[in-house]
């Protein structure tokens, strides 16, 4: 069972290697140090013996070891489930050689699987297959040990940039919502002023100055005008001021401008959840709806859609479907709008999912846990 490998790891200094030997037969156990000390390697190996797995955990704690080498056969054995118990048991552990008195391939394999690193058949082995066994398990539980560090590292990696997208995705909201009070705060007057005042010049003057001039007054009135609707809209795309009202009012708004963009029905049903997310939550949520929303007026050619929200056990559920032509997931390629719509999910702590098939239409599901519970809405960031 164990590999012959030329390059197998060797030893970090030249102290003695610590094996801890579980074993409640005497005899073996006895056996077991000779195979060691006649072992033909330039390694030396100090032995601890342990009669039961409590004992041996107890000589682990007053000392590290380097190899603990474990017979299945202990009269405590529940065989494999006894592996398990040593591995989840709490103490950090060393190499696991497991030993057992029956040949059979598949215990092999789930022992590996259970979290040892090599499995010997008693009577099966001599002083160089037992040395070569537990240079190979030293050399794979280090191994295994540096992937698990760098997997905690990258996933602590993927923690940071998430919480940063998170971070990202709130400021991007608050920076929305300051540019769209400025622009109705600040270009919304003055353009309402001077309106006003060319109104005023327009109904001022000579009937013959009026008559010059009346129709060039007219064209920047109109002009204005064009003005004031294109601010309003994109005061509405930055920050649509419904979303001051709540997340109900809001979703109730993007369906209406969906059916006025795009002359096709769109079903709002919305519940009191709603009005159980903070502010964050419910800015996001509304984000991901309106970018469902998009997709399906790009591409889905659709006839009809529905947007639900909906309390759910201890969370919420969005669902957003289409009845168009739908797409093959195999086909499926992940845009920024979709990458956009996991990262709040994550963000918010819930998960999206998107469910489509060609020609049976789409359907985008947002869980999220309740956790956050406040008012969705605030009365000083309003934007009227």
């Amino acid at each position: 069972m164990t590999p012959a490998t030329p390059d197998s790891p060797q030893p970090m200094t030249v102290s003695p290697v610590d094996v801890l030997l579980i074993e409640d037969n005497a005899a073996d156990a006895r056996f077991f140090g000779l195979l060691l000390e006649s072992a033909p390697t330039a390694w030396s190996f100090r032995l601890r013996h342990a009669a039961t797995v409590a004992d041996g955990l107890a000589l682990l704690r007053t000392r590290p070891a380097d190899v603990i080498v474990l017979d299945l056969g202990l009269e405590e054995s529940e065989g494999l489930a006894t592996v398990r118990h040593l591995v989840s048991c709490g103490v950090r552990l060393p190499a696991l050689v497991v030993l057992s008195g029956l040949d059979d391939e598949d215990v092999a394999v789930e022992a590996l699987q259970a979290g040892a690193q090599d499995y010997l058949i008693k009577g099966q082995i001599d002083a160089r297959q037992l040395a070569r066994a537990i240079r190979y398990a030293i050399g794979r539980h280090q191994a295994d040990q540096a992937i698990a560090e760098r997997t905690t590292e990258l996933e602590r990696s993927r923690e940071l940039v998430r919480s940063l997208g998170a971070r990202n995705a709130r400021l991007l909201e608050e920076e929305r919502r300051r540019i769209a009070r400025e622009l109705h705060d600040e270009m919304g007057q003055q353009l309402a002023a001077l309106r006003m005042e060319i109104a005023v010049l327009r109904q001022g003057g000579a009937s013959a100055e009026r008559a010059g001039s009346d129709a060039a007054l007219g064209m920047l009135l109109g002009r204005v005008d064009g003005l004031v609707v294109s601010v309003r809209r994109i005061v509405a795309e930055l920050r649509p001021p419904a979303l001051d009202g709540g997340l109900a009012a809001a979703l109730e708004w993007l369906g209406s401008e969906f059916e006025r963009q795009t002359q096709v029905s769109c079903e709002v049903d919305i519940d009191a959840c709603a009005d159980l997310l903070s502010a964050d939550a419910a800015a996001m949520v509304f984000r991901i709806a309106q970018e469902s929303l998009n997709n399906v007026r790009r591409h889905a050619a659709a006839r009809g859609a529905s947007l639900h929200l909906r309390r759910a056990g201890a969370g919420c559920e969005l669902h957003v479907r289409d009845n168009g032509k739908g797409f093959s997931a195999s086909m499926r390629t992940a845009g920024f709008g979709i990458l956009g719509m996991e990262e709040r999910a994550r963000a918010l702590g819930g998960t999206l999912a998107i469910d489509s098939r060609p020609g049976r239409g789409t359907e985008v599901s947002l869980r999220l846990p309740l956790s956050e519970a406040g008012p969705a809405h605030g009365a000083s960031d309003r934007v009227a």
